[in-house]
C-alpha cells in the first residue's frame, strides 16, 4: 500500500512539473525569434534548437573568436516588465541569451541571477558575470531593481461616465470607457525610444465584453472572444480608446511588445501598374509645362520689349505735351489782346458814320493851319514888345529915368540909414525909426525894379522859345495838313464800304470771342491732358517694370520646368526608395541596438521588450465542499490522491 502511494505520490510530482515547464517554456518563447523556441527544462534542447546548430566549424570558430575580443559576449537581451492593472511597473527581470559561445562575459546590475537552460555556474562580481559552458546556448535571468521602462503606460477606467481604480473595476456592469495611455520615458535610452515599436494585445472575454468599439485596433475573433491590436511607432505618443458593454467585469492581462521592428521593403515591391500610371502622366504634365514655359518666356520677353518701346513713346508725348502746356499762357494772354483789340475796332468803327463828309476834315485842318499862323504872328509882335529895354522906354516917355532913379535911390537910402543912426538919441524914437523906413522904402524900390528887368528878361526869352515853337509848329502842321488832304482824297473812294466793313468787324468779333473762350478751354484741357500723360507715365513705368519682373520669373519658370523635368525623370524609382527610406526612418531601422541593462554591454544582437498588465479577475465564490468535489479538473482530482 505504501509503496502504490509512494508511486502515485512521484507520478503527481512529475505531472506538476510539467504543467510547470510547459508554463515557462511559454514565457521563453515569447522571449525568443518567430523561428526559434527554447525549452526551460536544463539541459534538454527543443526542435528548433536543433535547427539552428551550425554544422560550418569556420563559422562557429569566427563566432567565438569575435565574442573573445569584445567587451562583451555577444548575446540578445528580452526585458520582462510586469505592471500592475493601472499601469505601473512592479518589477523588470531580463533574459540574456548566449548562443555558441564556450566563455561568457556580461554585465548587469542584478539583484538575482539564475541559469534557466544549462547545470553551468554563474558567477557574479559587481556587476560582471561570468559562465562557461560546453552547450550550444546559454540563458540566465536576471532581476533588476532600478530601471527606466522606455515607455510611460497607464490604464484609466470608467464605469457609466464614473472614474474606477483597476482594483475596484472586478464586477462593475455598464457602460465602460477605457483609456490605454503610452508616451515615450524620456529618461529611458532615446535608442529604444526612438527606435522600437510597440505591438499592443487585448483580449476580451465574450462572456463579459459586448459591442466593443476602438479606433485604429485590427479585430479578431477568437472563438467567442475579441482580440484587439494596435501598432505604436517608434517614438510616438499614442492614447487608446475602448468602449464597450460590460458585465462582471474582468479583464486579462494587456500585452505590450516592444522589438526593432524592420518591415523589409523591398522598393520593387512598391511598384504598381496605378502609380507608373500616376508618374507618366506627372512626367507628361511636367513635359507639357516645360514644352509651354517656353512660348511664354519668349512672349513675356517680347511684351517686355513692346512695353519698353511704348514707354518711349510716351515719354515723347509727355514733352510735347509738357512744352505745349508751357505755352499756353503766351497762347491765352496773346488771344485775349486780339479778342481786346477787335473790340476797340469795333468800337471805334461804330463811332464813325456813313453820313460824315470827309471834306469837313480837310475844312478843319485849313481853319487850324490859319489859327497857327495867326498865333505866330502875335507871337512875332508879343516878343518885339516885352522886354526890359521897352519897359524903361516907357518910363522914359514919362520922363523917368530907370537907371538914374536906381543910383539915387542907393544914395539916399545909404544917407537916410547914416542919419538915422547918428541921430539916435537926439531925435524922439518915432523919427528916428521913421528915418530908418524911409531908408528901407527906397532899397525896396530898386528891389522892384531889379526884380521887373528879371522877370521881363525870362518872358522875353520864354515868348522868343514860343515864337520859335510855333514856327515849327506852323511848318509840322502844314506837313500834317498835306497829308490829311491826300487821305480826304483817299477816303473819299472808301467812305461808302464802311458799313461793310463795320459789319465784317462785329461779325469777326463775335466769332473771335467763341475762338478766345475755346482757346482758355482748349488750354485748360492740355494742362489735364499733361496731368493724364504724367499718370499714363507712372502707370508705364510700373507697367515696364512689371513686365521686367514677368520676364524674369518667366525665365525662373523655364529654368525651373526645365529643373523639374531632369529631376521627374526617374521619378518612379525614386519615389520607391524615398518611400522605402521614409518607412525605414519611421521605423528606426538606423537605430543602433543597445543594452538595455548596462552600457558595458557593447556586443548586443538583439533586444526584445515582453510588457504585461496584471489580469483583472472576480474574486473567486466560495464554493461548498461536495460543489467543490464536483467542479475540480483533472489535475486537481489528481493532486487530491495524493493528499491522502
Amino acid at each position: 500500500m505504501y509503496k502504490n502511494n509512494k508511486w502515485k505520490r512521484s507520478m503527481a510530482v512529475l505531472m506538476v512539473g510539467v504543467m510547470v515547464s510547459s508554463q515557462t517554456a511559454m514565457l521563453v518563447c515569447a522571449a525568443a525569434s518567430e523561428k526559434e523556441s527554447v525549452t526551460v527544462s536544463q539541459g534538454e534542447k527543443t526542435k528548433s534548437e536543433d535547427t539552428k546548430e551550425t554544422t560550418s566549424k569556420e563559422k562557429e570558430t569566427a563566432s567565438k573568436e569575435e565574442n573573445k575580443n569584445k567587451g562583451n559576449t555577444k548575446k540578445e537581451e528580452v526585458v520582462y516588465a510586469n505592471l500592475d492593472a493601472d499601469g505601473e511597473a512592479t518589477g523588470v527581470y531580463v533574459v540574456n541569451i548566449f548562443r555558441d559561445a564556450e566563455e561568457i562575459t556580461d554585465y548587469g546590475d542584478y539583484t538575482s541571477i539564475r541559469n534557466m537552460n544549462t547545470t553551468d555556474n554563474l558567477t557574479k562580481e559587481n556587476d560582471k558575470i561570468t559562465a562557461k559552458t560546453n552547450q550550444k546556448s546559454l540563458f540566465y535571468e536576471g532581476t533588476l531593481e532600478k530601471y527606466e521602462i522606455p515607455w510611460n503606460i497607464s490604464v484609466q477606467y470608467e464605469i457609466d461616465k464614473k472614474t474606477y481604480s483597476a482594483q475596484e473595476m472586478a464586477g462593475k456592469s455598464g457602460k465602460l470607457n477605457m483609456k490605454l495611455n503610452i508616451k515615450p520615458n524620456k529618461k529611458a535610452k532615446e535608442e529604444f525610444r526612438k527606435g522600437y515599436t510597440l505591438q499592443i494585445t487585448m483580449l476580451m472575454d465574450g462572456d463579459h465584453w459586448d459591442n466593443i468599439k476602438s479606433d485604429g485596433a485590427t479585430v479578431a475573433n477568437i472563438g467567442k472572444d475579441t482580440q484587439l491590436t494596435y501598432i505604436i511607432f517608434p517614438n510616438e505618443t499614442k492614447t487608446i480608446q475602448v468602449s464597450a458593454n460590460v458585465t462582471d467585469f474582468e479583464m486579462n492581462a494587456i500585452a505590450v511588445n516592444g522589438v526593432k521592428m524592420e518591415l523589409g521593403i523591398d522598393a520593387d515591391s512598391l511598384e504598381s501598374d496605378e502609380l507608373k500610371n500616376r508618374v507618366k502622366e506627372l512626367q507628361d504634365g511636367v513635359t507639357k509645362l516645360n514644352d509651354g514655359a517656353k512660348p511664354v518666356n519668349d512672349g513675356s520677353h517680347t511684351l517686355q520689349t513692346g512695353a519698353a518701346k511704348v514707354q518711349e513713346g510716351i515719354a515723347s508725348l509727355q514733352n510735347g505735351l509738357n512744352q505745349l502746356n508751357a505755352n499756353s499762357a503766351s497762347l491765352v494772354n496773346g488771344s485775349n489782346e486780339v479778342n481786346q483789340a477787335l473790340q476797340t475796332i469795333q468800337t471805334l468803327l461804330s463811332g464813325i458814320g456813313a453820313g460824315q463828309n470827309p471834306q469837313d476834315l480837310v475844312t478843319a485842318s485849313s481853319q487850324i493851319r490859319d489859327g497857327i499862323q495867326m498865333l505866330e504872328n502875335s507871337l512875332a509882335v508879343l516878343s518885339s514888345s516885352v522886354s526890359y529895354e521897352g519897359y524903361k522906354a516907357v518910363f522914359a516917355q514919362q520922363g523917368i529915368d530907370l537907371d538914374w532913379l536906381t543910383a539915387q535911390n542907393d544914395q539916399a537910402g545909404q544917407q537916410l540909414q547914416q542919419a538915422a543912426a547918428s541921430l539916435a538919441g537926439v531925435l524922439p524914437q518915432e523919427q528916428v525909426a521913421m528915418l530908418t523906413n524911409i531908408g528901407q522904402l527906397l532899397a525896396a524900390s530898386n528891389g522892384v525894379i531889379s526884380g521887373t528887368k528879371t522877370y521881363l528878361d525870362t518872358a522875353s526869352q520864354n515868348i522868343q522859345a514860343i515864337y520859335n515853337g510855333s514856327a515849327q509848329l506852323k511848318q509840322s502842321y502844314e506837313t500834317y495838313y498835306n497829308v490829311v488832304a491826300a487821305l480826304v482824297q483817299n477816303l473819299s473812294g472808301m467812305i461808302g464800304n464802311m458799313t461793310a466793313l463795320m459789319n465784317a468787324i462785329q461779325t469777326l468779333a463775335a466769332q473771335y470771342t467763341t475762338l478766345n473762350t475755346g482757346i482758355a478751354n482748349y488750354t485748360e484741357s492740355v494742362a489735364i491732358l499733361v496731368k493724364g500723360c504724367n499718370t499714363l507715365a507712372g502707370g508705364m513705368q510700373e507697367l515696364v517694370n512689371g513686365c521686367s519682373t514677368l520676364a524674369d520669373g518667366t525665365k525662373q519658370v523655364l529654368d525651373g520646368t526645365g529643373e523639374l523635368k531632369n529631376k521627374t525623370a526617374n521619378l518612379e524609382n525614386e519615389m520607391k526608395d524615398m518611400i522605402a527610406k521614409e518607412l525605414d526612418s519611421k521605423m528606426g531601422k538606423d537605430v543602433k541596438i543597445v543594452s538595455f541593462v548596462s552600457d558595458k554591454n557593447k556586443n548586443i544582437k538583439n533586444v526584445q521588450f515582453v510588457i504585461q498588465t496584471k489580469a483583472i479577475k472576480m474574486p473567486e465564490k466560495e464554493v461548498p465542499a461536495e460543489e467543490t468535489e464536483e467542479k475540480q479538473t483533472f489535475w486537481q482530482k489528481l493532486l487530491h490522491l495524493f493528499e491522502k
